[in-house]
């Protein structure tokens, strides 16, 4: 393809194509060749007369590596963004196979720009704006969706790899409570109380690592029942107050009953994470308290809420605290369970908020409806942002 023939110059008058091309230059690339390498000055637009070359960026978690976020063939342009803006470039440009490439200045295209109308100007300004806030936004949703598919894929593989031997475990723990029978019938029955509690803890287990599968795959479960507010709290009760005591903390419930159609299992995860993140915050520290406590909002929506007197949410991480990957920085946080949090609670057609202040604590609003929804929305990771790459 002659520069002339470029796509770019469709219907521009063959005098201004043929001055324009006067100040470009053309060069040959090989597979493997950087064309623009990240933060490199933006000093020119790509045009693609053959040949074909990607768009990559670096990864955060390792310099060397690189991640592939669109490709662009003959015929089309590329690099049009710093070109405009006259800034670094955001991305990096590599050959895939032998390419021709013509440079046009960027001091060229810019004029190009200046030469209009202040108002088709601002105008222009504006859309390379928002083009360039939402490219560097889909290149974030590339690598979080990149490693939610990966995660998914490692936490099914350990779902399958434990389930044989947490399936045992369940069983030695039904045998003990079956054949455990002493001369005292409190320690007989303290016995029997570990029991249940180490298979409710091994059933649990599972249960995260099947959401965290689900929640990476994209896969809803579908299993409602009525249940009470209150019931589930003394569930919750059951499996962890003796970890809320060894970390002095208190946990304290209120509410009347409240009766709901919900999934059990999944609204037992939502309160672990609540309720576990603020007892890591507050482990050790005088006067550590949490309440929970449930009610009706009125007749078709019940509400829970989760409050705490902890150091707060830190402010950085506010803003994005639902989204995937986001973590405080705990040594043993992967940043998952808030954006779990969140899809199980609008699964079930509710809604969860929050409300902080730094030093004073923190309060979790839960609402749900009473009856099951019509529809059910699925456990998803969020979506990727349709847009180009460029």
């Amino acid at each position: 393809m002659l520069l002339h023939q470029h796509p770019f110059f469709d219907g521009v008058d063959r005098a201004d194509v043929d001055a324009l091309a006067a100040l470009a230059t053309t060069r040959e690339f090989t597979p493997g060749q950087v064309v623009y390498d990240e933060s490199d000055p933006a000093e020119s637009l790509g045009l693609l007369l053959s040949g074909r070359v990607r768009f990559e960026k670096r990864a955060a978690s390792d310099e060397r590596k690189f991640r592939i976020v669109g490709e662009a063939a003959r015929g089309e342009a590329f690099g049009e963004i710093g070109a405009m803006l006259g800034s670094t470039r955001f991305l990096r440009v590599t050959a895939t196979e032998p390419s021709l490439i013509a440079f046009l200045p960027a001091e060229t295209v810019r004029g190009i720009r200046d030469a209009q109308s202040p108002l088709a100007r601002r105008l222009c300004d504006v859309l390379i704006r928002h083009l360039c806030d939402t490219t560097a936004r889909y290149v974030e949703d590339s690598a979080s969706q990149e490693r939610l598919v990966t995660l998914g894929t490692m936490v099914s593989s350990v779902a399958h790899d434990l389930r044989t031997p947490i399936t045992l475990v369940n069983l030695n723990a039904q045998l003990i409570e079956t054949v455990s029978s002493t001369a005292d019938p409190a320690l007989t029955a303290l016995l029997a109380k570990h029991c249940r509690n180490i298979e409710a803890q091994v059933e649990r287990m599972m249960g995260m690592l099947e959401e965290v599968a689900d929640f990476t795959h994209g896969r809803s479960g579908d299993d409602y029942t009525r249940i009470d507010l209150l019931e589930l709290f003394d569930t919750f009760r059951f499996l962890n107050a003796p970890y809320w005591e060894s970390a002095g903390v208190a946990v304290e419930f209120r509410g009347d009953r409240t009766v709901v159609e919900a999934e059990p299992r999944k609204l037992l995860r939502v309160l672990q994470n609540l309720v576990g993140n603020a007892v890591d915050a507050m482990e050790g520290r005088p006067g550590a308290r949490i309440v929970l406590t449930a009610g009706l909002r009125d007749d078709a929506t019940a509400f829970i809420t989760v409050c705490d007197n902890g150091p707060g949410i830190p402010e950085k991480i506010r803003e994005n605290f639902w989204e995937p990957f986001v973590t405080s920085g705990k040594a043993r946080g992967t940043g998952l369970g808030t954006a779990i949090c969140r899809a199980l609670v609008e699964s079930h057609g509710g809604s969860i908020t929050f409300r902080t202040e730094s030093n004073k604590g923190t309060q979790f609003d839960i609402t749900l409806p009473v009856k099951r929804p019509t529809r059910i929305v699925s456990i998803s990771a969020p979506s990727l942002l349709r847009c180009s790459a460029r």
